[in-house]
């Protein structure tokens, strides 16, 4: 399979789980009230939190060394001993859920654990397993179950749903979709492994220097994350209530969704050239161009996309959600800032994860989620409007997002395309200030018309700036080696 075949895989893969996704968002709108959002909005912040700060720093070294376990055969070994590990994270997760939700009665409380045990244990192995068959490029294999996946979440979700109208069975339905998709991938994978190279053993997944020196530096840095893009969830709803989080939840979740859309398109696509480029993590200046490339080749699309989402906002609230939720075009215009900051500075990231130097993480992160919760608190004690914790968080994410270059910048050298990164700077901040001048209040048929003016003027400049794109030219030309299907 060429690159041209292994793209047109990806995006179709993506844009089919990406339409379903969005589609169970306007049937999730529907079923739960604003009250039921926020409490959907909780439980999605205790699953990143058991992510983000448990798992993740695992998942990071799994991904650093897929390739060489792949290759010497000891991978599925590896992965033998991740079972026990997700099922004690997905025991805290249920048990966090008892305490953090807010509850009625036993019932509500059982549900709560129940659903935030299965989504945690189901969610975490169908991100490892999935993504892992597109890293070995294994990709038609990945997109099919990510398509399964997002299918069956809505399908189970939604039958659910229609019986009891809340988020934690609303969650419990997604995680039927998610085990069944890490089911599928599961076995494909070992479909995949020759005989010879599954000897049935368990190896360690981490060292003990591994653990101290990585897992521990991750996790911190991953703890300040999650204070930063959830945790302050538990504040609004302390100061705000449930209904106003899940007004806000709406505005940051579709900005997100639309962004993650975008950044698994470039993981699935790019990442594995990348990481396979930047395997020999003790050659700095590799990792310095091949930094350079992924930056100049993501960062400036990224800005064109933070600038589409501001300028559709109102039109993307039209098509995605219910009427009750409408009112939070403001939530997502900042939430697409929210998410262009979150995004660059995963990209950023990627450095310390490659040098092996993870405490490089921590800073920016304590200091955006130092922000973000001073801010908020603020705004809670003098009991303003709601709306300026958003900018809180946006304000959070600016601090966290400058202080992770300068610590990139120590790391390494980075040749910035400055031709490219103007022009698509320029179009982030141009093109939500002319649609400002159109009108809000439209119909369906009209919002689809606006979104596909937007699209149609931004998939321009994408074009402009991937033609002749040296930087991507250098990553798509990688050898993959062992792992060429």
């Amino acid at each position: 399979m060429n690159v041209k075949q292994q793209l047109l895989v990806v995006i179709a893969g993506r844009l089919a789980t990406a339409l379903i996704t969005l589609a169970g968002l306007r049937i999730a709108t529907h079923f739960l009230t604003p009250e039921q959002y926020g409490v959907l909005a909780l439980i999605v912040a205790v699953q990143m939190l058991c992510g983000l700060f448990l798992v993740n720093p695992v998942g990071q070294h799994l991904n650093l060394n897929t390739h060489a376990w792949w290759d010497d055969g000891t991978l599925l070994p590896r992965l033998r001993s991740y079972r026990s590990f997700i099922g004690v994270v997905s025991l805290i997760g249920g048990g966090v859920a008892a305490f953090a939700l807010p509850h009625d009665d036993g019932l509500s409380v059982a549900l709560a654990m129940f659903a935030a045990f299965w989504v945690i244990l189901a969610g975490t192995w169908n991100a490892t397993l999935i993504p892992m068959l597109n890293m070995l490029n294994y990709r038609t294999e990945s997109a099919i179950w990510s398509v399964i996946t997002a299918l069956t979440s809505l399908v189970f979700s939604v039958g659910l749903v229609w019986w009891h109208p809340t988020a934690t069975v609303w969650v419990i339905g997604q995680s039927i979709g998610l085990l069944i998709g890490a089911l599928g991938a599961r076995a494909a994978l070992i479909q995949r492994v020759e005989p010879a190279h599954a000897p049935n053993k368990t190896l360690p997944l981490l060292e003990r220097t591994t653990l101290y020196g990585y897992y521990i530096p991750v996790a911190i840095a991953n703890g300040f994350m999650w204070l930063q893009l959830s945790g302050y969830r538990f504040e609004i709803e302390l100061y705000w209530g449930l209904a106003e989080l899940g007004y806000l939840a709406i505005g940051i979740q579709i900005a997100s969704q639309i962004g993650a859309l975008a950044e698994s398109l470039a993981m699935q696509f790019l990442f594995p050239m990348f990481y396979r480029r930047c395997s020999e993590h003790q050659n700095k200046a590799e990792v310095s161009s091949a930094l350079s490339d992924l930056l100049n080749t993501l960062a400036p699309l990224y800005f064109v996309l933070i600038g589409s989402i501001a300028a559709g906002a109102p039109y993307l609230l039209t098509v995605l959600v219910a009427g009750t939720y409408r009112s939070a075009a403001n939530y997502l215009v900042i939430g697409a800032v929210i998410e262009g900051c979150r995004m660059v500075a995963n990209l950023l990231g990627v450095t310390s994860h490659i040098m092996r130097q993870p405490r490089y993480l921590a800073l920016p992160y304590a200091l955006g989620s130092l922000c973000t919760f001073i801010l908020i608190t603020m705004a809670g004690q003098m009991s303003l409007s709601v709306f300026y914790t958003v900018l809180a968080v946006a304000a959070g994410s600016m601090t966290m997002l400058l202080a992770m270059w300068v610590n990139t910048k120590r790391l390494t050298s980075l040749a910035v395309d400055r031709r490219r990164w103007i022009l698509a700077l320029v179009w982030m901040v141009l093109l939500p200030i002319v649609f400002q001048m159109a009108s809000t209040t439209v119909t369906l048929l009209e919002a689809i018309a606006f979104l596909a003016a937007i699209g149609s003027a931004s998939g321009v400049v994408v074009a402009v700036l991937l033609y002749r794109n040296e930087a991507l030219l250098r990553l798509v030309q990688v050898d993959m080696g062992k792992v060429a299907p």
